[in-house]
């Protein structure tokens, strides 16, 4: 009995050395910087996620290198003062939008405000966001009476339709989304080894792709526009999008989409030119088209009578 006590023990002690000694080579050899924003919350009264307001994060995943700052709605903005405008624009959309990965000057949406001089720009797109959420978020904002006198969609059709299916409500705790405050969670945040470990199972399991490659293989492939999932995404799509436009437009405001193309699109033809946007094949032998969900959202947004600038390359 003591002798097999007195193994188990040992055996404790062995393991907590290799784990420490692991632990403290990754640390010194390979530091795994952290794989998420420690900036989100629970909105406080929509069902979904939104960004801690009045805060500054400095981010350095040791390949991008930028820093985050939030006004008291949350928004992202720069980081330094404005100019007085005379209008305001009101940006929705996803981590496009945001401007993930970049300094807010280097963002689209910072690019097209230092070009024009005189609109405030009100960023509400936060990294994660779909349809659904740029719905909801206009919605809250205008019936919480904040003025303002153009609406901008920017749709990123990578994942746009994908996101009217997805849940969204992710739990947020100490900034972090998807923190549930259980030991998995302490590990990751505390651990280089178990983050090291966990990122190379992830992508054993997957085959060395990830969920957005299957995605986008999924996007250009027209017979799973048939199917179940990707039907009932683009139906969802097409309702959040005519509910935008109807929303603001009855309450006199301009309203505007910007559709993203994917990079599998933008690399694949030009808009309307399906015969020379043919991808390849899928494993299956299912002819694959880059093109098709731009088409798809082209014909959603005209058929709402929506006015839209499609960003693909031509």
């Amino acid at each position: 009995m003591r002798l097999g006590l007195f193994r188990a023990v040992l055996a404790l002690i062995s393991f907590a050395l290799t784990v420490g000694v692991g632990e403290l080579f990754v640390r010194l050899v390979s530091p795994q910087p952290v794989s998420w924003l420690a900036i989100y919350r629970s909105h406080p009264d929509l069902p979904f996620f939104s960004m801690l307001p009045n805060k500054t994060l400095h981010v350095d995943t040791g390949e991008t290198e930028w820093t985050i700052v939030t006004d008291a709605h949350g928004f992202r903005v720069p980081p330094q003062a404005r100019a007085e405008a005379a209008c305001t624009a009101l940006w929705l959309g996803d981590s496009f939008a945001f401007g993930h990965g970049v300094e807010y000057d280097e963002s689209f949406i910072g690019l097209i405000e230092e070009r024009t001089v005189g609109v405030r720009h009100v960023n509400t797109a936060v990294s994660g966001y779909g349809p659904v959420q740029y719905r909801e978020m206009l919605e809250y904002l205008g019936d919480g009476g904040m003025d303002y006198d153009w609406v901008f969609v920017a749709t990123y059709l990578g994942n746009d339709f994908h996101d009217t299916q997805w849940e969204k409500n992710s739990v947020a705790v100490d900034g972090i989304l998807g923190n549930e405050a259980d030991l998995k969670s302490f590990l990751k945040r505390n651990f280089h080894l178990y983050r090291l470990l966990t990122a190379n199972y992830h992508r054993l399991a997957s085959g060395g792709g990830n969920r957005h490659d299957s995605v986008i293989e999924q996007l250009g492939l027209p017979s799973a526009w048939d199917e179940d999932f990707l039907a009932t995404a683009s139906r969802r799509y097409a309702s959040e999008m005519r509910r935008i436009q109807e929303y603001a437009t009855h309450r006199g405001k301009q309203v505007g989409f910007l559709i993203l193309p994917t990079r599998d699109a933008a690399e694949h033809g030009v808009p309307g030119r399906t015969a020379d946007s043919e991808g390849g094949t899928t494993p299956e032998g299912g002819k694959r088209r880059p093109m098709f969900p731009i088409e798809r959202a082209r014909k959603i947004l005209e058929g709402i009578g929506a006015r839209y600038i499609d960003l693909t390359p031509v």
